[in-house]
């Protein structure tokens, strides 16, 4: 049982923090892609994972971008425009998302690991049952 939650913990840290492939995670833990496959789906590591690569900044970067080339176009559309520039307000003052948990994690933990690797490998992992209870 121990080996299992073990497999499972590398499995999802080289999920979550590679670009390698099911297939070559589950090899390389030792495991059946169809094992992995149901660790991933019950962990919502895709989700997860989605949220790190996403954060808010990002958002409003690409929108201010949008709106840049809409003011840029012959036949403006203020409406369009408008809305975007609602969205940008109202993402910026959105409240403590997925995101910016993992966002506040990640960077913590990185301070932490050229401290104390047994630590931040802790705090990972707290990490990641903090973010799953907030997943639901």
């Amino acid at each position: 049982m121990k080996k299992k939650l073990q497999e499972k913990k590398l499995a999802e840290t080289l999920y979550m923090n590679t670009a390698m492939s099911q297939k070559e995670i589950s090899e390389y833990v030792g495991v059946s892609e169809n094992t992995l496959a149901k660790w991933a789906s019950e962990g919502k590591w895709e989700l997860r994972k989605s949220a790190v690569s996403v954060s808010v900044d990002s958002l409003i970067t690409k929108t201010l971008d949008k709106i840049s080339k809409l003011l840029d176009e012959d036949n403006v559309n203020a409406d369009k425009i408008m809305k975007l520039a609602k969205y940008v307000r109202e993402i910026g003052k959105t409240e403590t998302t997925i995101v910016n948990y993992v966002e506040a994690f990640s960077e913590f933990v990185r301070y932490v690991s050229k401290k104390d690797v047994p630590l931040a490998k802790r705090i990972n992992e707290l990490q990641n049952e903090f973010v799953q209870t907030k997943i639901g």
